[in-house]
Parts: structure tokens; sequence; C-alpha cells
């Protein structure tokens, strides 16, 4: 089984998006769609839209003190029945899938379990060294690897920022890194706005003032081991 997690303050978006990744899948009905949205009325928008394109989706409301990805998709992981050899795909309003992605991702998969490090088109495979910015922008994993990590994708200790940052050095300290990105060339393209492929919008604005404050978070929490990375009480 697949399950597509999606937190989404962009109902339009969000359907439009999650639309083409319906089309794009191999085989829908081995995909199970989880979304988080934080009111009444974006709920009842995204039933509408899930109703429309599949019969397995379930929808959680939940509305964080703080704007931010982090403590709404912990909201769904912490309370997902997967097992060891189901696969989570966290995607998000501005991502792209290619062809068959469900199909790419349990094959990938069922070969490497662990934390598939995929192409996102923005961040340059080959820049690895000090100073670079290693994310795991896209999250895509087997469910022994979001067991191994407690549940958490994204820290619920950050607002949004640097949880994907994090997100790579504790797949990697834990040895359940998949990275194959020099010579797997499928891309699971990013429309960031940082880099022109969509518009800065008022979600953006929302989240962005956090970016200083996740900062420090995440370079008191690098001091950290992995074990205790791992927590969350």
């Amino acid at each position: 089984m697949v399950h597509l997690l999606w937190c989404t303050l962009r109902p339009p978006l969000f359907a439009s998006a999650h639309g083409k990744w319906m089309l794009n899948a191999a085989d829908k009905n081995r995909i199970t769609t989880h979304v988080c949205v934080d009111d009444d009325p974006a709920r009842a928008a995204v039933i509408a839209h899930l109703r429309s394109v599949t019969d397995k989706w379930r929808v959680a409301l939940f509305k964080p003190p703080y704007a931010g990805i982090c403590l709404p998709l912990y909201a769904l992981t912490s309370t997902l029945e997967y097992s060891d050899s189901d696969v989570i795909v966290v995607a998000s309003d501005d991502f792209l899938c290619p062809p068959s992605w469900d199909e790419y991702v349990v094959r990938k998969l069922s070969e490497k379990p662990g934390v598939l490090f995929a192409r996102d088109g923005v961040h340059d495979p080959e820049r690895t060294g000090p100073g670079s910015n290693i994310i795991v922008s896209i999250p895509i994993m087997s469910g022994c690897a979001l067991r191994r990590m407690n549940n958490i994708v994204y820290h619920p200790a950050y607002h949004h920022f640097y949880s994907d940052n994090e997100l790579f050095a504790n797949a990697r300290d834990l040895g359940i890194l998949v990275d194959d990105r020099k010579t797997d060339m499928t891309t699971f393209q990013h429309q960031h706005w940082t880099v022109s492929r969509r518009s800065f919008d008022h979600v953006d604005g929302t989240i962005t003032p956090q970016s200083p404050i996740d900062g420090g978070v995440y370079r008191r929490r690098m001091a950290m081991p992995v074990e205790e990375r791992i927590k969350y009480v």
C-alpha cells in the first residue's frame, strides 16, 4: 500500500496538484490519501475533491498553534496505520510527480527499504560538501523507516524550516538513507517560489518569518545524538 500524506492551507491548489498525482499513478487503487487541514471550510473543499477522484482517503482537522508543516504532519504520521513494507510519500501543493510515480516508489523501496532521497529538480546531487544545503525536500520512505524514526518525518521541534535538513541528517545517521540521485534521474519536481516556478503567496508570507527561529533550533539539535533527535514527548 502507498500512503500519500498531504498537509495543505491551499485547498484549490491541493485539488489541482492531487488530481495530477492520481492521474499519473499506475494504480490508484493501492494509494490512500491522508490530508490534514486547519478549518471546516477547507475540510469540506478537500473532501469534495477526494470523493471525485478516489475511494481511499482520510481527512484530519488539526489547528496548530502556529503556521508550518511539522505539527500537522506529525498529526498524520502519529496516527497512521501502516506495515513495514508500505510506502509513505509526503506530498505538497507545489510538487509534481513523474509518470507511474507509485510504481516507481514501490519498486525502489522494495529493493532498498529506507528513506529515499529523490531528485527534486532544485538541489544539485553533486553538491554534498560542507556548507551545502542538503535537504530531503519530498519525504518518501518505507514503513520500516518511518517506524525507525518513531513516526517522525519533520520533527515538531520546528515550525517549518530546517526540518528537511534534519530529516536528511537523521536518515543518514540511522543508516537508512537511500541516495541514488547520481544514477537515478527520476525527479519529483519542486515548483518552489525561490526558483521562480510559482509566485510567493500568503502562506509563504505567514511561514517565512519563522526561518531564523527554526535555524537556531536546527543548530542546537545537530549537537544531539540521532537517538535523541528522533524522540518526541
